[in-house]
């Protein structure tokens, strides 16, 4: 049995739709996570190669990737307990953001693009309305497509993937867009590198962004990011690069401190939203910062607005929903 993130046929095979088998869309061997050092393997395979390119932007165009996706009862069982939710509830965590990770590092690798210098810095995410929600869905399918490269800033690109998650007959289930900022690319080189005036002023703002939702009028949940909750997630989840297991992975990683993953932080973000009431069929959250483990933090809503605060007051994130 093969250990590697290789293109052959998935085992087990997920259905996929039939617009996408004769697209000639790339379908990537992925083990569940389940299997433990099988899926490691997997993962440590795709995220090293990316590791090893030379980080130039070699191609503006990269074809798209599909992988399946089983959610077990078990694992069910393990996303509810990590957040300390019903799972007779149906909060829409994203479940299948392993996958959709690995096949977002798939086209950043295709691009030539080195993993050190890529941020993620915002997700989309639309729930197909009166679609299966993905917790009764046991078998799902991902296709990622790249959807645009531009220039951020001197230096710097911003990649954008459009993720489909289908059930296993092909129905849609969510679309989910991804922006990460890449940083240390030659642009000048570039012949003729489109430009996003809109995002290059919103990227150019986040930094500078604070917080706007006065606490006293909002709902307001104070969460402890424990130093384990990097290593907890990526069992469940399925993300294991390094900079979220502990300090020296994050170290290799070129990072000062570990992290927490920004689908973490995001499905974290759809837990409390779930406690007021509000089960979004869209949630739209930006990262200024990364969350440092070990802290704690301050999740602030009113409305359709959300925030997420630091210990100190720095605004980590924001969005809408």
């Amino acid at each position: 049995m093969t250990a590697s993130l290789t293109e052959r046929p998935l085992t087990p095979r997920a259905a996929l739709p039939q617009a996408q088998a004769q697209a000639g869309v790339r379908t990537l061997n992925l083990p569940p996570i389940e299997h433990g050092l099988t899926y490691l393997a997997a993962f440590g395979w795709g995220a090293a190669r990316s590791l090893w390119n030379d980080h130039h932007l070699s191609s503006e165009d990269a074809p798209a990737c599909s992988a399946g996706f089983t959610l077990s009862p078990q694992l069910l069982h393990r996303w509810h307990a990590f957040f300390r939710t019903d799972p007779t509830r149906g909060i829409p965590y994203l479940f299948a953001q392993g996958a959709a990770t690995l096949l977002q590092r798939q086209l950043i690798c295709d691009l030539g693009l080195n993993l050190r210098r890529v941020n993620h810095l915002r997700q989309t995410t639309h729930h197909v309305r009166g679609a299966e929600p993905q917790a009764q869905v046991p078998h799902q399918s991902l296709t990622c497509r790249l959807l645009r490269v531009c220039q951020l800033a001197s230096g710097k690109l911003l990649v954008a993937t459009e993720t489909r998650i289908c059930s296993g007959t092909g129905q849609t289930l969510a679309m989910v867009e991804d922006h990460h900022a890449v940083d240390g690319v030659d642009t000048a080189t570039l012949p003729h590198p489109p430009r996003d005036r809109m995002v290059m002023a919103e990227h150019a703002q986040l930094l500078h962004r604070t917080a706007q939702i006065p606490q006293t009028e909002a709902n307001v949940g104070e969460w402890v990011i424990g130093d384990d909750w990097g290593r907890r997630y990526a069992t469940l989840s399925g993300e294991l690069s390094p900079e979220y297991l502990g300090d020296l992975g994050a170290r290799l990683a070129g990072q000062a401190q570990a992290t927490l993953q920004f689908s973490a932080l995001r499905n974290l973000v759809v837990r409390q939203l779930a406690d007021v009431g509000l089960m979004p069929e869209h949630l739209d959250i930006q990262r200024c910062r990364p969350l440092s483990l070990g802290q704690r933090i301050l999740i602030v809503q009113r409305d359709a607005a959300f925030e997420v605060l630091s210990q100190r007051g720095e605004l980590l994130a924001f969005g809408t929903c």
